[in-house]
């Protein structure tokens, strides 16, 4: 699914891209987030430039899109909702609700406005706090506290030395720690389990595949007046089972930016990524270690290659 002037559903069998013509937006808006809802799409469309706040819209497989509310951003859900969450101001406390397809609101709550929303889980919310003192990561970034908020508002602290939030499903969470460390912990039980991926480096992003075996790791490029082979983000894949990694091979991704990732399937990866004015598309094979990549690209787009996004076409 991608986003920008128009909605664009990519049809990953043949390549062809085909805009949904449902979805029409005025000049000086764009479609800036795209996310499952069920067995419809959330929408969040917001003004051009650098604004903060949008309108979220329900879109299902006919029909017009139905308007959900204001945000200031969303996060998907598990199962048939997503988060809507509106800030007051720009430090003040976050207030985010969970909703479903028809806008009926499930669950409430507010955070202060130190707190950052890192994903959601089955047993709640994944809450970032800057520790405000200790040792600098990677880049200069300080180690985080993760916070689990559950419905009710009661926390729990889950690790003390959190770099990065890297993805997360009902019950698992993964995440980065300053030193190049992921760490993945099963909310449910409480037991965690300590990867060495081979890089000094924090991963700076990640997806589970379908089948939770596998986790996608997003590295970060070095911006550099020479370019050379650090200048590009790279990718990997971690097989949870044995600790070992197999790289992605055949895509540079620009410095500084986040590839979208998804799984169609366990063993098969989705990449894409804005290159100068396009947008970039792969799949990548885990059994085979081969990628392809799609000769499609799309002028001035947003990718959200979420894996239930790519599994249900409207």
């Amino acid at each position: 699914m991608f986003g920008g002037s128009a909605l664009r559903v990519l049809d990953l069998r043949t390549g062809r891209l085909r805009i949904d013509r449902r979805v029409r937006l005025p000049r000086g808006e764009q479609i800036t987030d795209v996310r499952v809802l069920g067995a419809s799409l959330a929408i969040f469309v917001q003004p051009t430039g650098l604004a903060t706040g949008g309108r979220v819209y329900a879109l299902g497989s006919s029909g017009p899109p139905l308007l959900l509310g204001p945000a200031n951003f969303m996060l998907s859900g598990v199962g048939d909702t997503i988060w809507m969450a509106t800030e007051a101001a720009s430090s003040g406390p976050v207030t985010l609700a969970e909703v479903d397809a028809t806008g009926h609101q499930l669950t409430r709550i507010t955070l202060p406005g130190r707190d950052t929303v890192a994903a959601v889980t089955g047993a709640g919310l994944l809450v970032t706090v800057d520790t405000g003192n200790g040792g600098k990561g990677y880049g200069g970034a300080r180690p985080q506290r993760l916070i689990l908020v559950d419905p009710a508002g009661s926390s729990r602290l889950l690790s003390s030395t959190v770099d990065t939030v890297l993805a997360a499903t009902d019950h698992l969470v993964a995440w980065s720690t300053p030193d190049g460390t992921v760490v993945l912990d099963d909310i449910d039980s409480g037991r965690q389990r300590h990867y060495t991926v081979g890089d000094a480096a924090p991963a700076g992003y990640g997806s589970f595949s379908t089948d939770g075996r596998r986790l996608a790791l997003g590295y970060w490029g070095v911006p550099q007046i020479n370019i050379g082979p650090r200048s590009y983000g790279y990718l990997q894949v971690l097989d949870l089972a044995t600790g070992t990694t197999a790289p992605v091979g055949g895509v540079r991704i620009p410095p500084k930016v986040d590839a979208a990732l998804g799984w169609t399937e366990p063993d098969m990866l989705v990449i894409g990524f804005n290159s100068g004015q396009a947008m970039r598309t792969a799949f990548w094979n885990a059994g085979t270690r081969h990628t392809t990549a799609l000769s499609t690209a799309v002028s001035h787009a947003y990718i959200q290659a979420t894996q239930a996004a790519l599994l249900r076409p409207l």
